[in-house]
């Protein structure tokens, strides 16, 4: 009698705790993204409509019309940081920093060789974090790099990108071997801010947003490489910025998975879902 009442007791507390962790997961669960916003009288395929979600991370389209060509809505507190933070104040410089980003240009060549190695490494299936570590070790093109620290950030993001990938987006073996989406993206995103600010015309955004287009078919084999990429370039860029500080970084990672998620979730009509690359 007395086992079987301490064998009811230890049910009820393993019943109760189960309980417990159902209720602490629901109330974690993150709420159903809303339907992304789209512009009504801008195209929503074909090339046009395809080169300007190239810009969806960057811009945001979580909160703007993913399709806002003319970058009307994009608030006038965005468009103070784009000419103050991006030092975008005149037609002149607007214009350059589009050719520099399209031009890559922007990454240090040691960074990008960086990533060269690991594109061969992956290329011969040796994708451990030690292996490109090592043979990063003996490149002397990438010499006075701190390279060690990059290379464990980069597997610490992509880690992170993993776990918030909630749709199941990324297969299990990928890695990023290029951060060109980062430069890409950026650009897409500066050919619409140039409407918006009044430096350019639309048919000529237009001719901007199809080199850009044109290059990332290029690079890249579908949406989420290029969503990935773009997001691990953030990361490097932010990182070095702040003398290897990766706070900002690792919390870019999760802002921007929500609106990789968003682009590529056909319950929310994501650009990147609806269009193919």
């Amino acid at each position: 009698m007395t086992l079987l009442t301490i064998g009811l007791g230890v049910a009820c507390v393993l019943f109760v705790t189960w309980l417990a962790i159902v209720e602490l997961r629901a109330t974690r669960r993150r709420p159903a993204p809303r339907a992304i916003l789209q512009h009504p009288s801008e195209p929503t395929e074909g090339i046009a409509a395809r080169s300007v979600a190239l810009a969806a991370l960057q811009l945001d389209s979580t909160d703007i019309p993913w399709n806002d060509f003319g970058g009307t809505a994009i608030t006038a507190e965005a468009l103070l940081d784009a000419r103050v933070t991006w030092g975008l104040t005149d037609a002149r410089r607007w214009n350059e920093y589009f050719e520099q980003l399209m031009s890559a240009a922007r990454f240090d060549p040691r960074v990008t060789q960086l990533f060269a190695e690991r594109a061969r490494l992956t290329a011969k299936a040796r994708l451990s974090e030690s292996h490109w570590a090592r043979v990063a070790q003996g490149d002397r093109s990438t010499g006075g790099l701190d390279a060690h620290r990059i290379i464990h950030n980069v597997h610490r993001w992509e880690a992170e990108i993993a776990r918030h990938d909630t749709a199941r987006n990324i297969p299990g073996s990928w890695v990023v071997t290029s951060l060109r989406g980062y430069d890409l993206g950026e650009a897409a995103a500066t050919a619409v801010w140039g409407v918006a600010l009044g430096y350019v015309t639309r048919e000529e955004s237009a001719l901007m947003l199809a080199r850009v287009d044109l290059e990332a078919r290029a690079v890249f084999s579908c949406w989420e490489d290029f969503g990935r990429s773009f997001i691990i370039g953030r990361c490097v860029v932010l990182s070095r910025s702040m003398a290897g500080d990766t706070a900002e970084a690792d919390a870019e990672v999760v802002h921007l998975m929500r609106s990789y998620t968003v682009a590529l979730d056909e319950h929310t009509a994501g650009p990147w879902t609806r269009l193919a690359w």
